[in-house]
């Protein structure tokens, strides 16, 4: 079966405000608020109410179940039952008549079903009640469903399976980071391109760098080896340790193993996607003249090496003006191919580098990818990637445990496996970056602005697949198409539905701006998601109102557990909720700290009025992720505005 995944470039409409209305044949429970001249009447439909001409007279205070006829101008009801009261809509006699006025068979779903469209006065047809029912029958869980059902009636989306299929991933609730775990265990013993890329990018979103370059260090070597900046005794290092971990055959020389990557369809085709073809072939052509070439005769490569210079100035030229960026020596030449060794040693490396430089210049794919080393691991040995892995992270962990006397690796191994630790242990995690950019970078990976880039206009000079940044969303899509395990392309498909939920519940909404984020957070020993909904207002031109606005954040933290933030803003005044289980302890921990938080919201120009901590009450269904994002909508409907 084809994994139901969607792109919301076919399925939203490119005016950027949903307007509520109502088509012909639809039923629906409505109140009658008010009573006009003329038979007209202030109708409420659930959240929203409008002004309606009505065939007969009725009762202000009443429900009743109505229908709309055609009209070209104010909508008009029929009325096809007599009054009931509010609490009656919901029976099973109102919902057996609505099944007869539909012509559906009765069932225990069409009678759920009937039931639930009337409780929460959801217009229907005979159509869309039967394209509901056959929706239905894929979800595992019917209250999820209804959910879905209900939060595409209320926020205007498209009545389409697809987003059916993407608000019910939404509603199961699954941390994505726990779906995100899945994908990386199911894709262990897949090498393919895209596969290793999506476990890179995984890796990269769920663990710290300290974990991350333990769980599988070679990238960072491949990057060391590959690194124009680091010194020839580093190079040299790292490629030994390649050999030692089995990834590279120990029986090639450096020479030999960059040959044959040259030759590889795989780069010879990225290099054809980023336009720099011409130069691998010209390195090609470098490194056959370079053999036969005396160590001291290095004029006869001159000709070689000029072309060689002229092209890598060409490709640095047309990536930087295709990215906008000012052109500089340091874009012109980004190895020092003007002074290499001539021999044969060093210059394979050298020419190497300068073609993943020019990819990773050119190739918008491959830009801002979290480890350098990924692409030419795709093109190693694949077969061995596991195993040289686990090689790798043993001589990394004897590296920094061991004793320099044991002399179990060459002083320079040791030196750079010790810098990469290093170095890891230093970078900064998410754990420590400030908000506004891990928001920014957790959303660029997952891909939540993916269909913002491959929907550019063509005279952007942009090509829609290719010129859009490196994202999971991309890969996702990559592998559902791909020949996979069933059970991949379904985590796939679950992972690709999840994301387009966010992008869906994301969008504007009258004058109002929802924003609704669920983000992998990596801790250290701890995984979890982070749950952003961000609900403000646009002022007359356009511009988000600082204003106003509505925050709830959530969080599942290993010892806290589940805590919800609700921060409200009225014309630049702050009241904050915290609700948790433990919300004495945190009070009395947040104490020392709420003097320093007040000063810090000072300096931004607003003020902070209260903070109040508290537990879910018996009423409320708690913090649970599944509901989080639909349920706290904010609706805009006609001139009502609420923020």
């Amino acid at each position: 079966m084809k994994p139901a995944f969607i792109s919301m470039k076919t399925i939203l409409p490119n005016t950027p405000e949903q307007k509520p209305g109502f088509k012909s044949g639809q039923i629906f429970l409505g109140k009658v608020n008010k009573i006009f001249p003329n038979q007209t009447a202030e109708v409420q439909i659930g959240s929203q109410k409008i002004i309606a001409s009505l065939d007969v007279p009725l009762k202000a205070g009443s429900s009743y179940l109505l229908q709309v006829q055609p009209d070209q101008g104010m909508v008009h009801l029929k009325l096809i039952d007599t009054g009931t009261s509010n609490s009656a809509g919901g029976s099973n006699g109102s919902a057996e008549q609505l099944l007869k006025l539909l012509s559906s068979p009765a069932s225990r779903e069409s009678m759920d079903l009937a039931g639930f469209m009337l409780k929460n006065q959801l217009p229907v047809t005979k159509d869309s009640f039967e394209q509901i029912l056959s929706w239905m029958k894929t979800a595992e869980n019917e209250g999820e469903a209804f959910m879905a059902i209900k939060t595409m009636h209320t926020s205007g989306l498209p009545f389409v399976k697809d987003v059916f299929q993407a608000l019910l991933a939404h509603s199961k609730g699954e941390p994505i980071h726990r779906v995100l775990s899945g994908l990386l265990k199911q894709l262990e013993g897949s090498h393919t391109e895209t596969s290793l890329k999506t476990r890179s990018l995984i890796i990269s979103m769920m663990y710290t760098a300290k974990e991350r370059l333990m769980k599988d260090p070679l990238p960072s070597i491949i990057a060391s080896w590959m690194d124009p900046l680091s010194s020839e005794d580093d190079n040299k290092a790292a490629f030994s340790i390649l050999q030692k971990t089995g990834l590279i055959s120990a029986d090639k020389s450096e020479p030999e193993v960059i040959g044959d990557l040259f030759r590889n369809p795989k780069l010879q085709a990225q290099a054809e996607s980023a336009g720099i073809l011409p130069f691998l072939k010209e390195a090609q052509n470098m490194l056959t003249r370079a053999k036969s070439v005396n160590a001291g005769n290095q004029e006869a490569l001159k000709p070689v090496l000029d072309r060689l210079i002229s092209l890598v100035n060409s490709a640095f030229d047309a990536g930087a003006a295709a990215n906008g960026e000012e052109i500089t020596a340091d874009h012109a030449i980004p190895v020092n191919l003007v002074n290499a060794d001539m021999e044969t040693g060093g210059l394979p490396r050298k020419l190497l580098q300068a073609v993943q430089n020019l990819l990773e210049k050119n190739e918008p794919l491959l830009k801002g990818f979290p480890d350098k080393g990924t692409l030419l691991l795709s093109l190693l040995n694949a077969n061995s990637a596991e195993g040289a892995a686990e090689k790798a992270a043993n001589l990394l962990m004897k590296a920094m445990n061991g004793n320099p006397a044991d002399n179990i690796l060459p002083k320079n191994e040791l030196l750079l496996l010790g810098s990469l630790a290093e170095n890891a242990l230093s970078e900064i995690d998410s754990s420590h970056v400030s908000a506004p950019r891990f928001l920014k970078d957790a959303a660029k990976l997952l891909g939540l602005n993916h269909e913002h880039f491959i929907g550019q206009p063509e005279e952007t000079g942009r090509q829609p697949f290719r010129d859009h940044p490196l994202s999971l969303k991309s890969l996702l899509l990559q592998l559902v198409t791909e020949d996979h395990p069933k059970d991949v392309k379904d985590t796939a498909a679950l992972l690709i539905n999840k994301i387009t939920a966010q992008q869906i519940l994301s969008q504007e909404n009258g004058p109002l701006q929802n924003v609704y984020m669920q983000l992998p957070v990596a801790l250290p020993g701890f995984q979890t998601d982070v749950s952003i909904q961000w609900s403000g207002r646009k002022k007359e031109d356009g511009s988000i109102d600082p204003d106003y606005c509505r925050i709830l954040f959530y969080l599942d933290l290993q010892q806290l557990k589940e805590t919800v933030i609700d921060m409200k803003v009225q014309n630049r005044v702050i009241k904050i909720t915290v609700m948790n289980e433990q919300h004495r302890e945190i009070e009395q921990l947040s104490g020392a700290f709420i003097s320093l938080l007040k000063g810090k919201i000072e300096n931004l120009n607003y003020q902070l009025s209260a903070i109040k901590f508290s537990a879910w009450s018996n009423s409320e269904q708690g913090p649970g992720i599944n509901s989080f994002g639909q349920g706290a909508k904010i609706p805009y409907k006609g001139l009502d505005l609420r923020v």
